[in-house]
């Protein structure tokens, strides 16, 4: 979708001094930040709407983390991303309540044990989840490339990628639904099907295809 136009904001960070947790209360209004960095604890209060937050540079690394406040949603729209070390967004949240649009051209690195609960929307970026990095939620992507290997996991209602050449590898997991230009599967990594019971958001409707299978090495 297209990035909306906010009200300007300053540079936030959420540091160690004063003493954490800081808070960003969207109820009083949105914004546009030019970045947030993210190094303790962050509290976004949404109150019980649907609340946006543009950001160019969003950074949640160390031991950062972005909790969610009252039962309302949270989109962000980012531009660049960088999730880190054991960075957490909505960690073991409603993951129906986070959505993040991602329209950069750097690749969207989910590695160390960082851990994202929402779905995200990536314009036409390579994905990488590796090491313990793991995703609870929808993945929808119009780019080439994703890559889940080391030990990393992706438990999604669906991994929506049809441009892409997905490959795993390690001990890399993906549970739920998944469509891809083409898939390859290596090592200890595995997929467990869990069909679709609700409609995605954003996801465009498909018809039914002939998919082609080429037979590699199978366990």
């Amino acid at each position: 979708p297209s990035f909306p136009a906010l009200p300007s904001k300053s540079a936030y960070t959420a540091g160690w001094w004063p003493s954490p947790p800081y808070t960003l209360a969207l109820t009083e209004g949105e914004g546009w930040y030019p970045s947030i960095k993210v190094l303790s604890t962050l509290r976004i209060e949404v109150g019980s709407g649907t609340r946006r937050l543009r950001i160019d540079t969003l950074e949640v690394t160390g031991s950062g983390k972005i909790e969610i406040v009252g039962s309302g949603k949270l989109e962000l729209y980012v531009t660049n991303l960088k999730i880190e070390n054991s960075g957490r967004i909505n960690d073991l949240g409603d993951t129906s309540r986070v959505h993040m649009y991602y329209n950069g051209s750097t690749d969207v690195n989910l590695g160390g044990d960082t851990r994202y609960y929402g779905s995200v929307y990536i314009k036409d970026a390579t994905l990488t989840i590796g090491n313990s990095g793991g995703i609870q939620g929808n993945i929808i992507t119009g780019g080439s490339h994703v890559l889940i290997n080391g030990d990393a996991s992706a438990n999604v209602k669906a991994l929506y990628a049809p441009k892409a050449d997905v490959t795993m590898g390690g001990s890399g997991k993906i549970k739920g639904a998944l469509v891809a230009n083409s898939f390859f599967i290596d090592g200890g990594a595995w997929v467990q099907y869990v069909p679709i019971t609700q409609p995605i958001p954003d996801l465009p409707e498909t018809g039914p295809s002939n998919p082609n299978f080429q037979k590699g090495r199978w366990k």
